[in-house]
């Protein structure tokens, strides 16, 4: 089922808008999610941390991951070769050297660790450790803890199989969208491609209901000439559609049905 949508311009970095689709989620079912599945682009480091401080699961491959195959091709050392001492809040590099806190990032809540520039500069393994003149630096999250635990719990093998199965599950509901030209935009304006995005997604939510829901209280002929008619009405603004989908359609939007599995995708 598509609980929430939200429709941007091209230039808007999707990943950003994951805890926004979680809360209407929430506000559009009452239900608590208590997984977000999503592809690569959505393991990011801000959205790691959300998901913590809200309770959910976050089965998402890690960004970081990608970083380290690129530090890979440079055969330079990556982070895992670093071991970090909590009680001396140092990382001991490959060559037994000491990185110490340096400077703080406040805005990424970051801190990064380095050795002396002297020591680096004399070390035997310089040219399998940094490109960088002043030596090898390390990036540690404030909140590091925390993320290394969502970050493990994102390679498990349930996480595996969620996010398998959520490649197959959103591919078919993207194909679906197509069937009603949701593969380009019928009008200009980004309010008018929000209605078009939530026709489609009702249309395909009717389609599920059909056969899988368990109770409708309106018949699904109804429901559909209620999309019809309110489509075809002179709307002039997003709000306007949305208060008219939400006073005679407001069952169908927000249906309540049995479902064994909470996740979000």
């Amino acid at each position: 089922m598509i609980t929430a949508t939200e429709t941007t311009p091209g230039d808007v970095n999707e990943a950003h808008e994951m805890i926004v689709l979680l809360e209407s989620h929430h506000f559009n079912t009452w239900i608590q999610a208590e997984t977000v599945v999503a592809d690569s682009k959505y393991g990011t480091v801000e959205n790691f941390l959300a998901c913590c401080d809200q309770g959910v699961e976050a089965h998402m491959p890690d960004l970081k991951e990608w970083t380290a195959k690129r530090i890979e091709k440079l055969n330079i050392f990556s982070e895992e070769r670093f071991e970090y001492d909590r009680e001396s809040d140092t990382y001991r590099c490959p060559a037994g050297h000491r990185l110490k806190p340096r400077s703080l990032h406040k805005s990424r809540e970051s801190r990064d660790y380095a050795a002396p520039q002297k020591s680096c500069a004399v070390c035997d393994l310089r040219e399998q450790c940094t490109k960088n003149k002043s030596g090898r630096t390390i990036k540690r999250h404030l909140r590091q803890e925390e993320l290394d635990r969502m970050r493990e719990a994102s390679r498990t093998v349930r996480a595996k199989r969620d996010i398998k199965m959520r490649q197959h599950l959103m591919e078919r509901s993207y194909a679906r969208g197509t069937w009603y030209g949701f593969d380009r935009a019928r009008w200009r304006g980004l309010w008018r491609v929000q209605i078009q995005e939530y026709l489609v997604s009702a249309v395909q939510n009717i389609q599920v209901l059909l056969r899988y829901g368990s109770y409708l209280k309106t018949s699904p002929s109804v429901m559909m000439e209620q999309i019809k008619g309110a489509a075809t009405r002179g709307i002039r603004s997003f709000p306007e559609f949305k208060e008219l989908m939400t006073r005679r359609i407001d069952q169908m939007l927000l249906f309540c049905f049995n479902c064994p599995d909470q996740h979000l995708s």
